[in-house]
């Protein structure tokens, strides 16, 4: 149904642009602010219909996907609703939903699943605490690039590394394409790598430059 697809769709778009709202609205197609209802409290989710740009609680979200998942037993439903068991800390069950997910497709035939499906799972273990296994979800990414799942997760990647210390693994996982944020972590690196006086080809022992 085409309703169906359309809420699908609208799945997708909040999952990748994480758009969690806790208070206003987003903007419609046509550029005009959409009005949140006054009567949602808490946390507020918006999504994509026929209609344009739909503002619900996330209860009602949950609701929503819920009667997607039951009705549609395909992989997008299952990678989808695994980022909303990630935003609720939920990693276990998150990460059991990725593998259903993952299992049913093959890819590249289903990128956006399967792009999908590696960012909760990356997510999941850096929110955790496993850095190795977050930036192992995101080279899998890359590893079936170059698009721009894999330019975004180049990115993911270079933060990742960088908060951690890692500053020459952070500008190798960088793309050749840039966002304004990539650029700006590109500096940040180049600069704490040139605060040891070492700038160049970066070749230095990493131990000396993360200890400083």
């Amino acid at each position: 149904m085409k309703t169906h697809t359309a809420f699908r769709y609208g799945i997708v778009i909040t999952v990748t642009t994480a758009l969690l709202l806790s208070c206003g609205g987003g903007n419609g197609r046509n550029g005009n602010a959409e009005e949140t209802p006054k009567e949602i409290k808490g946390p507020r989710v918006v999504y994509m219909t026929d209609q344009g740009l739909k503002t619900v609680s996330k209860e009602e979200y949950v609701a929503l996907v819920d009667s997607v998942f039951r009705a549609d037993h395909s992989a997008i439903s299952y990678a989808c609703y695994a980022s909303i068991f990630r935003r609720d800390k939920d990693y276990d069950r998150a990460l059991r939903y990725t593998d259903t997910a993952l299992a049913l497709i093959t890819p590249p035939d289903r990128r956006d699943v399967f792009s999908i499906a590696h960012f909760v799972r990356s997510s999941c273990y850096e929110e955790m605490g496993q850095t190795d296994k977050a930036a192992e979800e995101l080279k899998t990414i890359i590893a079936y690039g170059p698009d721009d799942s894999a330019d975004a997760a180049g990115e993911a990647l270079c933060r990742l590394y960088y908060h951690r210390g890692r500053y020459r693994e952070a500008l190798a996982a960088l793309p050749d394409s840039l966002t304004p944020e990539g650029r700006m972590y590109q500096q940040m690196c180049r600069e704490k790598l040139d605060s040891c006086g070492r700038a160049g080809g970066y070749e230095q022992d990493l131990r000396v430059i993360n200890n400083q």
